[in-house]
């Protein structure tokens, strides 16, 4: 039972130390930033929680159910998940890139 509570309590800490500090920064943000540039920021944060949702989070997931059964051959898993993370990251630096360039600014 002691187990329970030590590890119950790790993981609220867990949730707890980077919501605070999510929320300091969001008051933070706001006191800075204008409200065209926090405009700006939220939409980019936005898109960029997106994208991790759609691009890498499926990376851990799958990693996770498979590496059960690969339990000899751990390095073709992990060497697969690392090329293909390195790709899906190429491929969005490269699209932000052109994005960033292209897109007018006032």
């Amino acid at each position: 039972m002691n187990m329970l509570f030590r590890h119950g309590a790790l993981y609220l800490l867990a949730k707890v130390v980077p919501a605070t500090i999510g929320l300091a920064s969001i008051t933070i943000y706001t006191r800075l930033l204008s409200t065209d540039d926090y405009g700006r920021f939220s939409l980019v944060y936005s898109i960029a929680g997106i994208a991790y949702g759609l691009f890498y989070a499926w990376l851990w997931l799958s990693l996770g159910r498979f590496i059960s059964l690969y339990q000899n051959r751990e390095n073709l898993l992990l060497a697969v998940v690392l090329w293909t993370f390195l790709a899906l990251s190429l491929f969005g630096g490269s699209i932000t890139t052109i994005l960033a360039v292209l897109w007018p600014d006032q």
